[in-house]
């Protein structure tokens, strides 16, 4: 018996899902993924397979994102903000009011962006209820020339499973990027084998709001110039439990 086949294949163009084109009633638009694949989608300004914009939310719970583009823009995999009727489908974009996305199984991989957020980019926080949420699946070997190789958060960011490994960034936050108002809980996964060139091989956090707390999981073999598993500036506060910080590698300073 050979493999099976996935219900639905995007590739070339992308989508392109809107809170307003879907429902005229104005509730917003669900988009899930189960069984997809969204693959070698090219995007000149945010994402590269889907983009949902203006209060919609993404639950994925398997299929792929992968080998998508972001060319002006952040978000090669995943991108979440308000953005403009003027942005084309990224992978996904989700903004204010409200907008989620919730990644709960899947792979997202082999992503670039040529700004921030090889994988998901998350960059305005306009409204309360915007949020990203791993719980499961992989995020892995994404990359992006500025910052988040693998996530590029000013958001909600929820981390309570699921892989993020073997993404790059050429500046900082080879895993995850946290900035703006944005905050962090995690309490499971793993965060291994990033790299980004400067500071933050696993996390990079310089969030003017509550940065949150990492209360479990794990953040090892990560690599930077500067903090290989963890690194901060100007934050308000970080509280750290019952997490493994291990194996993580500073050429400079700062391994754990």
């Amino acid at each position: 018996a050979g493999s099976r086949r996935p219900e639905s294949d995007i590739s070339g163009s992308g989508s392109y899902v809107d809170r307003r084109t879907l429902n005229s009633t104005g509730s917003n638009a669900m988009l899930t993924v189960s069984g997809v694949t969204i693959k070698n989608n090219v995007c000149r300004y945010a994402g590269g397979g889907i983009w949902i914009g203006h209060g919609g939310t993404l639950y994925m719970s398997s299929g792929t994102i992968s080998g998508n583009i972001a060319v002006e823009e952040g978000g090669g995999g995943i991108r979440c903000n308000a953005g403009s009727e003027g942005s084309c489908g990224g992978v996904v974009c989700l903004g204010s009011p409200g907008g989620q996305a919730w990644i709960a199984g899947g792979s997202i991989y082999s992503n670039s962006a040529n700004t921030n957020g090889g994988g998901i980019t998350a960059p305005n926080n306009d409204d309360p209820n915007n949020k990203v949420t791993v719980s499961g699946g992989s995020i892995y070997s994404n990359t992006a020339k500025n910052n988040g190789g693998g996530i590029y958060n000013a958001t909600k960011l929820i981390i309570s499973g699921g892989n993020i490994y073997k993404n790059t960034s050429s500046v900082n936050g080879g895993g995850v990027y946290l900035t703006g108002d944005g905050s962090i809980n995690m309490s499971d996964g793993k965060i291994y084998s990033n790299t980004a060139t400067s500071s933050g091989g696993g996390i990079y956090l310089t969030a003017a709001g509550p940065a949150g707390t990492v209360s479990g999981g794990s953040i090892y073999s990560n690599k930077a110039e500067y903090g290989g598993g963890i690194c901060t500036y100007r934050l308000k506060g970080l509280t750290l439990s019952n997490v493994n910080v291990y194996n993580n590698t500073a050429t400079a300073t700062g391994g754990g």
